[in-house]
C-alpha cells in the first residue's frame, strides 16, 4: 500500500498489534525509501526494522505474497478510485479466502469503488463479498477525530471498526457509505473555510477534495 507516512504508522500500529504485516505495491522501493528517510531514532523506525529482521513485515511488489491473508487494506487514489478496486481485487482474488477482510481507504465515490470490487472478485472467485468476505471502508485524516469507519453489511462494518480499535484507533463507526461521504463533506468544507475558499461549493461539489501528494519520482 502506497500511503507514504500515513502507511509506515499503519504498518507500525498493525506490527505492534502483532500482525503478520506484507505490505505491497508495484513500487516496493518507494516504500522502502519511506522507511528509510525515518530518523535512526525514531520508534517506528526501529519497530519496522526489528520487524523485518525477525521476517514479522515484508515489504514487496510480488502479490504472491498475499497468500493466506486473513486482513488486506487497499489505498484508493482521488483521481480513480474505481479503477484502484479492480486493481486490487485483481491482485488479491487467487488468495481470497472465505473470512477474509478486504478495507478500501479512500475519500471519494465509496460506494461505486466497494461495488467495482466486489464485482470483479465474484466474477474471479466462487466467493460472495458480503457473506463470504468482509468488505470495509475506512477514511482516516487529521482534521477529523479519528478515523470514519463503514462497510457493504453490518457485519464488515463492524470488522473493520473491530480491526481499527485493536490498533488503538479513535473510531467513528457509522452505518452507511452515505454517512461517511457526509462526513467527507464536511471535513472539505471545514478545510475550505479554513482556507477561505467556498465552503458551500466546495460540499456541492461531489467527490471534490484537496488532491493528495503526489509520490515522490
Amino acid at each position: 500500500m502506497d500511503l507514504g507516512q500515513r502507511g509506515v504508522r499503519l504498518i507500525v500500529d498493525a506490527l505492534e498489534a502483532n500482525y503478520q504485516v506484507t505490505a505491497l505495491g508495484e513500487d516496493a522501493g518507494w516504500i522502502r525509501e519511506v522507511v528509510r528517510g525515518l530518523s535512526a531514532n525514531d520508534w517506528a523506525a526501529e519497530v519496522l526494522r526489528r520487524a523485518m529482521r525477525r521476517g514479522r513485515c515484508l515489504i514487496t511488489g510480488d502479490s504472491a505474497a498475499c497468500a493466506g491473508l486473513g486482513v488486506a487494506i487497499c489505498p484508493l487514489s482521488a483521481a480513480a478510485p474505481e479503477t484502484d478496486a479492480e486493481m486490487a481485487a485483481a491482485a488479491l482474488a487467487p488468495y481470497l479466502r472465505a473470512g477474509a477482510l478486504v478495507i478500501l481507504e479512500g475519500d471519494t465515490r465509496l460506494r461505486q469503488a466497494a461495488e467495482v470490487f466486489s464485482a470483479t472478485a465474484e466474477l474471479l472467485t466462487p466467493l460472495q463479498v458480503g457473506r463470504d468476505v468482509s468488505l470495509g471502508y475506512v477514511m482516516e485524516d487529521s482534521d477529523l477525530p479519528g478515523c470514519v469507519v463503514s462497510g457493504v453489511d453490518p457485519r464488515s462494518a463492524d470488522r473493520t471498526e473491530e480491526f481499527y480499535r485493536g490498533l488503538n484507533r479513535s473510531v467513528s463507526a457509522v452505518g452507511t457509505f452515505e454517512t461517511a461521504e457526509l462526513a467527507i463533506a464536511v471535513r472539505n468544507a471545514l478545510r475550505a473555510q479554513a482556507e477561505g475558499d467556498d465552503a458551500a461549493a466546495m460540499i456541492a461539489a461531489s467527490g471534490r477534495h484537496p488532491p493528495s501528494p503526489e509520490r515522490p519520482r
